[in-house]
């Protein structure tokens, strides 16, 4: 199925190249929180560059990545510490 998917990704990239065509694109919050936006720099080879950038603004990384904790799976977080 992925192949597949891809595939017809591929085409319709290919059409929209040839003919011009304006494409918007987002990025998702998902790349942004904590333990996702770290994966990704480390993916994307971009760790040292991301950290020398927040440092150039006055921040850590580390304290950026810290700041959002993991969220809960579609349940709007993990549960409070008290809760039973």
């Amino acid at each position: 199925m992925r192949d597949r998917l891809l595939q017809r990704w591929v085409e319709t990239l290919e059409t929209n190249l040839s003919q011009e065509v304006k494409v918007a694109c987002y990025l998702s919050a998902e790349f942004l929180m904590g333990p996702q936006l770290e994966n990704n720099l480390v993916n994307l080879g971009i760790q040292t560059e991301a950290r020398e950038a927040a440092q150039a603004l006055g921040k850590g990384l580390d304290d950026i990545l810290a700041h959002e904790k993991e969220p809960g799976l579609g349940n709007g977080g993990p549960l409070p510490e008290n809760f039973s």
